[in-house]
């Protein structure tokens, strides 16, 4: 199973900066956890003297919390389930109960019905899911693709399938990014699914990782070295890149910078 220490740190600093990036700052809301894929930057209206208890997720069982009735629900207690993403009443996840092997599951809320989305071999991780789309890493032929599950068609169409590794997929709509080090370093790409065209993102020194969509807009982070990073986005539509901030060392001040 693949760790990515840096997609904890990418995390934390989404968590914090990215309201910045896209102009949120009413300090009334409590901005929504970040999931990939289907995942919005819900503004929940809480009351000053009120809190919310957090969901509980564990390393080796999937659960969700309905926020309207307060309670929790296990969702899958296979042997270790990791990495959920949801969208809708769609929860996807990567399971290791086949073989020691990282699969791809999903459960319904509306129906209460799991379904294997795909077991082919090698690992798969790292899924994400827009309405009826769901994608992911896959490693079936011996190094990392990217891979996506049509719900709609149940049928499963490779994205890419390039050399060197292409992981940490994300979708929005008809859109999927991810990180690629076809190249060397790892570069961003994207793929339409309205055109069916791969083009890249970004191709500039250093590596680019832990990509992020939504709209427009896709974001990144840009490792320079231990705790160097800097956080840049791209905008799809005017096909204009642009600098969010700029981080020396996770121990020094933040310095942010305007967005162009």
């Amino acid at each position: 199973m693949l760790k990515s220490k840096g997609r904890k740190v990418f995390l934390v600093f989404l968590l914090f900066f990215l309201p910045f990036a896209f102009g949120a700052g009413n300090e009334n809301f409590l901005e929504s956890q970040l999931l990939k894929g289907g995942k919005s930057f819900e503004r929940l209206q809480i009351p000053q003297n009120r809190t919310i208890a957090p969901a509980k997720l564990t390393q080796v069982t999937s659960s969700h919390r309905d926020l309207n009735r307060g309670g929790e629900v296990p969702i899958c207690t296979s042997h270790t389930a990791l990495n959920p993403a949801i969208y809708g009443d769609k929860i996807v996840w990567a399971d290791y109960r086949n073989d020691y092997y990282d699969d791809i599951y999903m459960y319904d809320l509306s129906t209460g019905q799991e379904k294997a989305i795909c077991t082919a071999p090698g690992n798969q991780i790292e899924p994400a899911i827009y309405g009826n789309k769901i994608v992911w890493a896959d490693e079936r032929n011996g190094n990392w693709d990217i891979y996506m599950y049509d719900l709609s068609l149940n049928k499963e169409i490779p994205i890419c399938t390039a050399p060197g590794s292409q992981l940490e997929p994300a979708i929005y709509e008809d859109k999927i990014v991810w990180q690629d080090d076809r190249n060397g370093d790892y570069d961003i790409y994207l793929f339409d699914l309205s055109t069916m065209q791969e083009v890249p993102i970004c191709r500039e020194v250093y590596d680019q990782k832990h990509p992020f969509i939504w709209g427009s807009t896709v974001v990144w982070l840009v490792d320079k070295g231990p705790f160097i990073y800097d956080f840049e986005g791209f905008n799809i539509n005017t096909k204009e890149p642009f600098t969010i901030y700029t981080i020396p060392s996770l121990n020094a001040p933040l310095k942010f910078m305007e967005t162009k």
